[in-house]
């Protein structure tokens, strides 16, 4: 994992070095003589730098929803395509200065780790630029300049799926360690990381603890491996759930399960709850094909955190605890509504 991670920072760093070098250079070079043309390029090149800064020193934050999405990075990417053809469409350069093309575009390429959208739209746009510039250059020339543009591409096509290999593995060893196994929900560590998190922002904060009924029993009776199917699905269950909010979903252990959702209020909490077990009542789990299907009991406790709260997620936590006995204890049927006294507000 270590010798991944110093792969990934020393090829990312080379890279940008190079780029950052080699982009100053054709900038001082050209400046004099291309001033009122080098606005649009500066601006693809700015969001190229961009793109590569956050690749290298985004925060790497528990919380994955504040990570910069690949949306963003596509967006920039986008605008950094078109500055850069509308410089050379309707900026008619010099065709040694058609060079850089054979520079940026690869780079584009490889920023997007081979994507077949991208790929065919940037060789278009190559086809249409070497068409412009065909009259003014003999046919040997153009075929060196071919034979640049391709071989470029070709190596930043390898270093890009290097990149990417090294990153998709730097991600799976990050899965496994903030991720359960079994059920694919996040890990208590993972959690409880998460919940600082939010409220280090003096965020509102809905935690909730839910423990499958008699489940001990339940493994006696049909065997762990039925058991662990059930957790999985009701793992997967409450991911579908609480798509629409801002949530986690963790394993404590067992057959306990701990949700986070962030910036909402207690009245919402408590709806979410309540949507919660009833659905949870309509619900058949399939454990095993040659078995019928089974319904379920849960406790479910729930503690919520106002704004600009001076609580821990630990203390938080042993509050919904709390309330998850309670539930357990005074034998609440899955189609109970809970009233307002049954929940912990701070």
């Amino acid at each position: 994992m270590e010798r991944i991670n110093r792969s990934i920072r020393l090829t990312t760093i080379i890279s940008v070095i190079i780029f950052v070098i080699a982009s100053a250079a054709i900038t001082a070079t050209l400046i004099m003589e291309y001033y009122n043309q080098l606005l649009p390029l500066s601006l693809s090149m700015a969001a190229i730098i961009l793109i590569i800064i956050v690749r290298v020193k985004r925060k790497n934050n528990y919380y994955g929803l504040r990570m910069m999405s690949d949306f963003n990075k596509y967006i920039l990417l986008t605008i950094s395509v078109i500055f850069l053809y509308l410089t050379f469409k309707f900026f008619k350069f010099d065709f040694n200065f058609f060079s850089i093309i054979v520079f940026y575009i690869p780079l584009l390429y490889s920023l997007v780790f081979p994507n077949p959208f991208f790929t065919v739209v940037i060789a278009i746009l190559i086809i249409d630029l070497f068409s412009g510039y065909y009259p003014e250059v003999g046919r040997y020339q153009l075929h060196g300049y071919s034979v640049g543009v391709f071989t470029a591409s070709l190596l930043y096509a390898c270093l890009a799926y290097l990149i990417d290999y090294l990153f998709k593995e730097k991600e799976r060893f990050r899965n496994l360690s903030i991720k359960d196994s079994l059920t694919d929900a996040y890990n208590l560590d993972y959690i409880l990381k998460a919940g600082e998190e939010i409220l280090a922002d003096k965020k509102k904060l809905g935690i909730y603890l839910l423990d499958i009924n008699h489940f001990k029993q339940f493994n006696d009776t049909y065997g762990h491996l039925v058991g662990n199917q059930i957790l999985i699905q009701l793992a997967n269950f409450l991911k579908k759930e609480l798509v629409d909010y801002t949530s986690l979903v963790g394993r404590l252990g067992g057959d306990e399960f701990v949700i986070l959702i962030e910036d909402i209020s207690l009245k919402e909490s408590k709806h979410i709850l309540n949507r919660l077990i009833s659905d949870l009542e309509n619900k058949s789990f399939e454990g095993d094909k040659d078995l019928s299907q089974f319904n379920i009991s849960v406790s479910v406790g729930l503690a919520h955190c106002k704004e600009g709260n001076t609580y821990n997620i630990q203390e938080l936590l042993n509050h919904a605890d709390e309330r998850m006995y309670f539930h357990k204890h005074h034998n609440f049927s899955l189609g109970t509504k809970i009233s307002s006294k049954d929940y912990l507000s701070k």
